[in-house]
């Protein structure tokens, strides 16, 4: 790839993106991980700046495909998770009540978890529709509905909710144990942090990532992870396949192929 920025662009990136992070890219683009990469663009080793702003740019690009699919993830996990809690519990008010003129966190909640709903009702009592479970759920972080996977809710005692309910939304490629659930979203939440929190993540193995992605929707919603493999971009990135992201993209604004 030929140097394309000018010597007052790369001024302009300093400004933006700061010195130490220019270096931090430049450090990063002489990883053995990333020797395929170089060779595609003529990388030099040591990096310069301007290959250390191209592997930011492709990172960037990396996260937001992945982040784009992880979207669809989790609100397709929060509504299936809210779905049987519901059916359930007899209420799609199952994580509170409205008593004595206001609404109150619900016994069922425990935990740090209980915080997350407090933040929820505090925020949507702003608005002016007031408190719904639509706008609750809305609210509630990647985390939280980790947490209602968490062993605490695996109590036969209190709160047997992986067993009564939880169980047989992630069914759908078998039988299936609380821990390994929880442990692979797990996985997939701290991929998309990085991804919105700017970290690297080109070193990693993002095929592998993207495959266990599809993999997990497989448990709870094959439908949503047919979707995300009709949608992302991340497969024809990885691959350079630039005839798939043109008729993905294609597909994503609203042209035919």
């Amino acid at each position: 790839m030929k140097k394309c920025f000018s010597l007052a662009e790369l001024v302009e990136f300093e400004k933006i993106l700061s010195r130490e992070r220019i270096d931090y890219w430049k450090i990063l683009a002489n990883d053995s991980a990333l020797t395929s990469w170089r060779s595609r663009i003529k990388c030099p080793v040591p990096a310069d700046d301007t290959h250390a702003v191209f592997l930011h740019e492709w990172n960037s690009a990396l996260s937001s495909a992945f982040l784009a699919s992880l979207q669809l993830l989790e609100l397709s996990i929060r509504n299936h998770m809210h779905s049987a809690m519901s059916t359930y519990l007899g209420s799609e008010y199952w994580w509170g009540s409205f008593e004595n003129n206001k609404w109150n966190v619900s016994k069922n909640i425990i935990g740090n978890s209980r915080d997350s709903i407090e933040e929820a009702i505090r925020i949507t009592d702003r608005r002016s529709k007031g408190v719904t479970p639509g706008g609750i759920i809305s609210e509630l972080s990647f985390g939280f509905w980790l947490s209602l996977l968490g062993p605490g809710y695996d109590n036969s005692n209190s709160h047997p909710y992986w067993r009564k309910c939880f169980h047989s939304v992630f069914d759908k490629r078998g039988r299936t144990n609380r821990k390994d659930v929880y442990l692979e979203l797990e996985r997939i939440i701290k991929l998309r942090n990085k991804c919105a929190h700017l970290d690297p993540i080109v070193k990693m193995n993002l095929q592998y990532e993207f495959d266990h992605i599809v993999l997990f929707c497989r448990r709870f919603s094959p439908e949503t992870a047919n979707w995300i493999k009709e949608t992302s971009l991340v497969p024809s990135m990885l691959g350079r396949d630039w005839i798939d992201a043109l008729k993905k993209s294609g597909r994503l604004i609203g042209v035919s192929s």
